[in-house]
């Protein structure tokens, strides 16, 4: 029945925060903390991690170090130089030592608590022991709050397929509400704790998008072996919920944004929406044409439609042959807005422009259609950027914008 979400996915895996925070230190102890330049050094290091300029940063921090060698917030961010150089026991030895100097310094004991995540294999249990140990230091410190969900959630996940393992080699159908409940104790208690640590993270945080994305998951993993169908179509909804408002935040060049389109596109082929799931799942592939997962949910979602939707195949076939073709997602816009469904042609017709800006004749769809559900500032600035791109072509188009311009203006 349901979609079940790709096992192990590379694409819907989460993402740690690694905290470089650097602030007053409280108390240090030798050299001269209270000097000048310690902060004009800590400040510079840390400037350069955020340009990426590692080396630069080193330098500085050493010259820090130089003041004050006990000097928490600078021994912390050389352990963040040699995390992002990709020399993780060096990165322990600094953290370690940050945190002898200051016992009570969550962030880098949440700095740990990454390293514990990235090894391999991973040490949920240590992670969980620094990522707590953090937000038990300060309850308000959003990454260690959100590693720790994660954390959990990871596990989760490992509970996860172990218990679907069982279910399948004990031939039991996970389509069939109940049937596999008591397999994921285990699995749920993990998610609970997650999905506890997440509600407290946005209550910190409401915009957050990296986790709706991770409780957006959850509630598509817990559908797979809820105990009846009303509680999976619970799970669903909650699973879509949360991942819309993802979707909503997340800026579109950041990793999540796709990440969300996919469980979006996962979540309404679920739900048996196929014309939905087809949208996201092409959003997805917009945003990274290469991406296989985001084609494999596209040509399946696409396979359902052209059953229902015949007119639509060509175009589908397009996108899914050449996912980077901008034409062939304005085809789809156009073949999309004469068959009636308005909110697919419209995201057909952005993710057009999304690969190709100088897709003219997109600006005029989008035009038409935000002045349909009465969105007059989309609707007018879709129109502008039509006429200007326009020039002497499609005079016809170009005059029925210039009026519904001067028609919405004049409101």
């Amino acid at each position: 029945m349901g979609t079940r979400m790709p096992k192990n996915s590379r694409l819907l895996a989460g993402l740690v925060a690694l905290s470089a925070a650097w602030a007053v230190p409280a108390c240090t102890t030798g050299g001269n903390p209270n000097h000048p330049e310690v902060l004009r050094h800590q400040g510079a290091c840390q400037d350069y991690i955020t340009k990426g300029d590692f080396d630069a940063a080193e330098s500085r921090c050493r010259l820090c170090l130089e003041y004050d060698k006990q000097n928490p917030e600078c021994l912390n961010l050389m352990g963040v130089i040699y995390f992002n150089r990709g020399n993780f026991g060096e990165a322990r030895d600094w953290y370690k030592r940050a945190m002898r100097s200051r016992p009570d310094f969550a962030e880098a004991r949440n700095n740990m608590g990454v390293l514990h995540m990235v090894a391999k294999p991973p040490d949920y249990d240590e992670a969980i022991t620094m990522f707590s140990s953090s937000i038990k230091i300060d309850p308000g410190y959003k990454d260690g709050r959100w590693n720790l969900a994660h954390a959990y959630s990871e596990k989760g996940n490992i509970a996860f397929a172990d218990a679907q393992n069982k279910v399948l080699k004990k031939g039991i159908n996970m389509a069939d509400p109940g049937k596999a409940t008591a397999y994921f104790k285990d699995t749920e208690e993990l998610y609970a704790k997650a999905d506890d640590h997440l509600r407290r993270l946005f209550e910190l945080d409401p915009k957050h998008y990296r986790g709706y994305f991770q409780l957006s998951y959850i509630e598509m993993q817990r559908s797979q072996y809820a105990s009846t169908e009303q509680f999976r179509r619970q799970n669903l909804q909650r699973a879509l919920d949360m991942g819309l408002r993802c979707w909503e935040l997340a800026p579109k060049d950041a990793v999540e944004s796709k990440q969300c389109a996919g469980t979006l596109g996962a979540i309404y082929g679920a739900k048996e929406e196929n014309d939905q799931s087809m949208t996201y799942w092409a959003s997805c592939l917009a945003l990274d044409p290469k991406e296989p997962e985001c084609l494999r949910g596209f040509r399946d979602s696409a396979a359902k439609v052209a059953l229902t939707r015949g007119g639509l195949k060509k175009y589908l076939d397009q996108i899914a042959q050449n996912p980077g073709y901008a034409q062939g997602y304005f085809n789809l816009c156009v073949g999309a807005f004469e068959q009636g469904l308005q909110d697919m042609g419209a995201s057909a017709c952005e993710q057009a422009l999304a690969l190709d800006e100088k897709l003219c004749l997109a600006r005029y769809q989008l035009g038409k259609y935000y002045r349909g559900v009465l969105n007059q500032d989309q609707a007018i600035d879709n129109c502008k950027k039509f006429i200007s791109c326009a020039g002497q072509q499609n005079p016809a188009e170009v005059q029925e914008c210039k009026d519904l311009v001067a028609a919405l203006e004049t409101r």
